[in-house]
């Protein structure tokens, strides 16, 4: 099913429905430095995120830039 996955380019998350992640700072994405999420431990842990047959993020770190680009707000 894996290679099915990746042959046909559709995003695919590997997970641990039986593991846990605990929310810190470093994980998170965001200019705020209060978030009610840190600290707190989830279940379920995402090991890799695949995007058209690529891996853009593996235990929790971004591994590749990505091939999207940033559209402004009101640009045409």
């Amino acid at each position: 099913m894996l290679d099915m996955a990746l042959n046909q380019q559709l995003p695919l998350e590997l997970v641990d429905s039986v593991g846990f992640s605990e929310i810190v700072p470093d994980m998170l994405y965001s200019r705020n430095p209060d978030n009610p999420w840190v600290g707190c431990s989830l279940r379920g842990r995402i090991h890799a995120t695949y995007l058209r047959g690529q891996v853009v993020s593996q235990e929790g770190r971004i591994v590749d830039e990505g091939q999207g680009h940033f559209i402004r707000l009101g640009a045409r």
